[in-house]
């Protein structure tokens, strides 16, 4: 009978399924074969590029995709990109435009800062002030420097002050405390008057009232009599009242300062100092950077013979503000000498 049967019944064997799929193989061309193999592979491994993917496709297949998307970008487009994907995670830059336009109003701020200070120095260069005003501002800035300064008692008053009669020193301080009270009361509202910080006044002041509710408290005696001694400054002008040049208008600017003793008034008479002494005209104008010195010179030694002199014939009553109005009255008496050198300009 026939080997190769055209019509096969549907239980046939194994072997005859092959032998007709080799015949039907065998009339397939080689290429539609070829591409067969190509496309079941495909599908074996999974497609690695497809032209439609469903939302939830892997990540293998996303890089795919976004590799074949880049390729068909232009290189230019790419970085430029990238460039503006970096300037927004970095924020917004300044561009140069922006950056010589804030350099050049930064260097106009700068140059109209150095414009004004040569314009102030220019300024002050060319202002003229009263020599006699600046000479009261040095006074009152001498006197604050003294107000600031400690007083240091010698040993013949710490001597004095161990030895002398408890009674006595309370009366002499008492009698300080009210010589104080006139003459803040005399210089009130001025800044003519000033005691020494050293002499702490106001603790004095509380140690005074505690005494005054009881007199007999023992602690505040001692405390009363054994504190620092008080010292003060008097700062004050004087018009010149001879009238000897009238092309100049003197005016002397003084400071007297003052130390009393435990016993002053009554046992002892005050220490006299003049701190400072400055004679300026009146007329004179000059820079406010102008160096001060004085236009005269005083026999300081005759005044303060004078002042002593003064004191002695007030106590032993009280007499700081006799000595101050003397003073004030006598002394363009004391031996003037004008400077020849002096600059009035």
């Amino acid at each position: 009978g026939p080997t190769i049967s055209r019509a096969k019944p549907r239980g046939s064997s194994n072997s005859s399924s092959k032998s007709k799929s080799t015949l039907q193989t065998k009339k397939v061309p080689h290429n539609q074969i070829l591409a067969h193999k190509i496309i079941a592979k495909q599908e074996q491994d999974g497609p690695t590029i497809s032209r439609a993917k469903p939302r939830g496709s892997s990540n293998s297949s996303s890089k795919s995709k976004s590799t074949l998307q880049t390729k068909k970008v232009p290189h230019n487009q790419i970085l430029a990109h990238k460039i503006i994907a970096k300037q927004e995670q970095d924020g917004p830059t300044i561009s140069r435009a922006k950056l010589r336009r804030a350099q050049r109003e930064d260097e106009k701020a700068a140059a109209a800062i150095v414009a004004a200070r040569e314009a102030e120095k220019e300024a002050r260069r060319n202002r003229k002030v009263k020599l006699h005003e600046l000479a009261r501002d040095r006074m009152m800035e001498i006197a604050k420097n003294l107000q600031a300064s400690a007083v240091v008692c010698t040993e013949e008053e710490q001597s004095s002050h161990s030895q002398a009669s408890m009674v006595e020193i309370k009366e002499c301080k008492e009698m300080q405390m009210d010589e104080l009270m006139a003459l803040e009361a005399i210089y009130a509202d001025t800044n003519e008057f000033l005691v020494s910080d050293a002499s702490q006044l106001e603790q004095l002041q509380e140690i005074r009232k505690a005494l005054f509710e009881d007199d007999g408290n023992q602690s505040a005696i001692e405390s009363f009599v054994q504190h620092p001694p008080i010292s003060l400054h008097i700062q004050f002008s004087v018009d010149d009242y001879r009238e000897e040049d009238p092309e100049m208008s003197l005016v002397a600017y003084v400071i007297l300062s003052v130390s009393l003793p435990p016993r002053y008034p009554l046992g002892g008479k005050p220490l006299f100092e003049l701190s400072d002494i400055m004679i300026v005209d009146k007329t004179t104008e000059c820079s406010p950077d102008k160096t001060l010195e004085s236009v005269a010179f005083l026999d300081e030694t005759k005044l303060l013979d004078g002042i002593y002199k003064q004191a002695e014939s007030v106590l032993p009553d009280p007499c700081v503000y006799e000595v101050a109005t003397w003073l004030s009255e006598n002394i363009f008496d004391a031996d003037l000498q004008m400077r020849t050198h002096a600059s009035l300009t």
